[in-house]
């Protein structure tokens, strides 16, 4: 297959490895794949298998993008992921997960039921079933405040709900089930709702909405204008983001840190922002 992504050198750990986003779209054969660069690649693995997974990346020729001692920290002890990876010949951007969302967001995924219900795609990856491809995708809706992802989110999440049974009750039953199991029944309510009202995803029950539907929506409304409100929806939906990935102790600390770096290192902004 043209344009099919390499292996990103994880194989021989023993370790389940599966792909995520745009290549799991791609090799999933699922219309949400249009318009994803390829060469940009998501993977999870266990959290017990990440130092292995780890060490083979490195070892093929992967190396992370932030070395800085703070950035390895922020992202081993409070992020969903590795700190990014690059390879050093091939060129490409690698993420490396073991969860979908922050811990400290208070997510409760249940990786190992993610990992026991993937499938095999083209060329021998694993992939995610259906419903957890979409619950990833309304895991993420709401938890990134800026526009474009706001936007592309939804229509990888049309395209993604048009590939269930349009008229078959028990494939809502099952995506609703995944989403208790995951407890990620309010974020997809909410793209339920977001998806109906602006893309017309069709077969789908009316969503109640709730404050945070609410300001996404003001969002999409003011998309392009620079008034006061749109400022203001923005900003919320930005420092809503922030706080998923750290409580407010934390985001303070960050914050300083960041800013003293600044300071003394204005040539670079390594830090993770």
């Amino acid at each position: 297959m043209a344009g099919a992504p390499r292996r990103p050198g994880s194989g021989g750990t023993g370790a389940p490895v599966l792909l995520l986003k745009g290549t799991a779209y791609l090799l999933g054969g699922l219309d949400a794949a249009q318009g994803r660069d390829p060469g940009d690649l998501d993977i999870l693995t266990p959290r017990a298998a990440l130092d292995a997974v780890e060490q083979r990346l490195l070892a093929a020729g992967w190396r992370f993008a932030k070395t800085d001692a703070y950035d390895q920290h922020y992202y081993r002890a409070w992020m969903h992921e590795l700190p990014p990876m690059s390879h050093a010949v091939r060129g490409g951007e690698l993420d490396v997960h073991h969860t979908w969302l922050p811990p400290v967001s208070g997510a409760r995924i249940d990786i190992e039921a993610v990992v026991a219900d993937s499938r095999e795609g083209l060329y021998g990856y694993r992939l995610p079933c259906l419903e957890d491809l979409i619950l990833h995708s309304a895991a993420h809706l709401f938890a990134d405040g800026a526009m474009e992802a706001l936007v592309r989110g939804l229509w990888d999440l049309d395209r993604l709900l048009r590939a269930l049974p349009s008229d078959d009750a028990a494939s809502r039953a099952r995506l609703e089930r995944r989403a208790e199991r995951h407890r990620l029944q309010r974020p997809l309510a909410r793209a339920l709702r977001a998806c109906a009202k602006y893309l017309g995803t069709p077969c789908l029950a009316p969503v109640a909405g709730d404050p945070l539907a609410a300001l996404v929506e003001a969002r999409l409304t003011s998309a392009g204008q620079r008034g006061l409100n749109a400022r203001a929806t923005q900003t919320a939906l930005l420092a809503r983001a922030h706080l998923i990935k750290m409580p407010v102790p934390l985001l303070v600390r960050h914050s300083i840190i960041k800013g003293w770096h600044t300071l003394r290192h204005p040539e670079t902004q390594s830090l993770v922002g």
